[in-house]
């Protein structure tokens, strides 16, 4: 690296520190605090029953006007309900007068019973125009199903504490909003069950992923795209906190038109998997099933140029597959070999694409014996190649390694196989950082280049000028997704699972 180079990066690398150590308020949204909580009822009664604290109408952020400068925007409440076994779910607005009243709008499913008096439906209701300053306060009212009671009177008590969201519950989701932002979240769950049962209830938000089929031992990775309480959730990773058959998601939300709604899934010895149609319930404790499956396999003919350079090339294919895996890639080289040692029809074949401009006249390669169709041909000759090694890009069935190549080297070359490109000095998302390190296996020269970052291997799969795709090897949906895109189809290239 030159030293007016480094300089620059030392300087950029200065300013970066100075920004993270400005308070996270001036420059990013607050988000609210999130009060969840379960609460027990017995299942004997039959009454309008009050739950939980009252719920002020307004925000509970530090700063309340995410608008400012400019007039405070009116307070608006989105209201989701999930019920099961339950009668009547109504919401009593102390403070709220007539006159403040004639402000709102309603819709969705839920209706006025009086000025103060609010009763919700199924799925969703929309209550628009509260004034914040008018210290409204609402309390949740709770009333059981007549006809529920016998059967829930039937259910033991370890049954209520162990499936109690199963048995009866009443789960009821509260968002209030300032324009377009977050200012308050209220999430009160109610349980039903027989008298007597003095057990704490706990209350678990998380919803899961099954991940069947799973072959290796490895902490399985998920990079997602919902809905979550707050706002869409695009390209967020996840990864196991243990390396069983389970992946544990914060709850996730009903998709909306503004937020895709898919989720990606990487580990080892499994191919990648990958789902753009899935939705969320709006209950927690929600189980998605994934079926796994096995690594997909890249057919590869290895033209050996002299003898003495089958080990080296042997060599390489494994450590490119033990790359590819231990980077959750999801693919895999399957060789066949083919020397041709003194073969001068094959060197003349292959000095097609090394004579002047490398790759430049491969259509009289393609034309030869010695390439194969819908196959990656990788040529290891006996030549000290300037370039060490390529591939053909726009021919991406085409790699030669020279004599001077490294270990690395075909696991560089196989990722522009997959549509990537070199990384060195590339600030895709504009803040004057380079976006990856000299770690990543795509920065040309680097002695310590290993690792892919999720967000490429998810280029490999899903590029449709991936050779995993040009080839017909995978099935299922492509994009077009070249490195510097940042958009709800491609994530940033620097997007990637923390290190344990």
């Amino acid at each position: 690296m030159d030293k007016k180079r480094f300089k620059r990066l030392l300087t950029i690398s200065a300013l970066s520190a100075f920004l993270i150590s400005i308070p996270y308020k001036f420059y990013s949204q607050q988000s609210p605090i999130h009060f969840v909580n379960s609460f027990r009822v017995c299942a004997e009664r039959t009454d309008l029953i009050p739950i939980g604290d009252p719920i002020p109408v307004g925000c509970d952020l530090i700063d309340c006007c995410p608008n400012c400068p400019g007039p405070l925007a009116d307070i608006d409440w989105k209201i989701n309900l999930l019920r099961n076994k339950a009668d009547s779910v109504v919401i009593n607005f102390t403070g709220l007068t007539e006159e403040a009243k004639k402000g709102l709008k309603n819709s969705g499913n839920g209706k006025w019973l009086s000025t103060t008096r609010f009763q919700l439906n199924d799925d969703e209701s929309l209550i628009k125009g509260f004034k914040g300053s008018d210290n409204i306060v609402a309390h949740l009212e709770y009333k059981i199903h007549e006809g529920a009671k016998e059967d829930l009177m039937k259910v033991s008590p370890e049954d209520v504490l162990n499936q109690g969201i199963k048995t009866g519950s009443i789960d009821v989701q509260i968002r209030q909003y300032q324009d377009v932002h977050l200012v308050a979240y209220h999430r009160p769950l109610i349980i039903y069950g027989p008298c007597g049962i003095n057990t704490n209830l706990t209350f678990d938000n998380n919803d899961y992923i099954n991940l069947h089929n799973k072959i290796g031992e490895d902490k399985a990775v998920v990079m997602l795209d919902s809905m979550s309480v707050e706002s869409c959730i695009n390209d967020r990773v996840y990864q196991q906190t243990g390396t069983g058959n389970t992946l544990t998601l914060p709850n996730i939300q009903p998709n909306v038109d503004e937020c895709k709604s898919e989720v990606a899934i990487f580990s080892e010895d499994n191919a990648m998997y990958f789902d753009d149609s899935l939705n969320w319930a709006m209950s927690n404790n929600e189980r998605y099933d994934a079926h796994l499956t096995e690594t997909l396999e890249l057919p590869v003919t290895l033209w050996i140029y002299d003898s003495s350079l089958l080990n080296t090339a042997l060599a390489d294919i494994e450590y490119a597959n033990s790359n590819l895996n231990a980077n959750k890639a999801g693919i895999k080289m399957v060789v066949i070999i083919q020397d041709v040692t003194g073969n001068q029809d094959a060197l003349d074949a292959v000095n097609h694409v090394i004579e002047e401009t490398p790759c430049y006249n491969q259509p009289a390669l393609r034309r030869s014996d010695y390439f194969i169709k819908n196959r990656l041909n990788i040529y290891y000759v006996y030549e000290a190649l300037p370039s060490v090694g390529y591939n053909c890009g726009q021919y991406p069935n085409i790699t030669v390694i020279g004599t001077l190549a490294k270990t690395d080297t075909l696991a560089h070359e196989m990722g522009h196989a997959f549509s990537l490109d070199h990384v060195d000095d590339e600030d895709y998302d504009k803040n004057r950082i380079v976006d990856l390190s000299p770690a990543n296996m795509m920065w040309p020269g680097s002695i310590t280049r290993s690792n892919f970052t999720i967000s490429q291997v998810f280029r490999m799969n899903i590029n449709i000028q991936s050779i995993i795709n040009t080839n017909g090897i995978r099935t299922g949906i492509t994009r077009e997704c070249i490195d510097k895109d940042i958009s709800k189809q491609c994530p940033w290239i620097a997007v990637d699972v923390l290190p344990d």
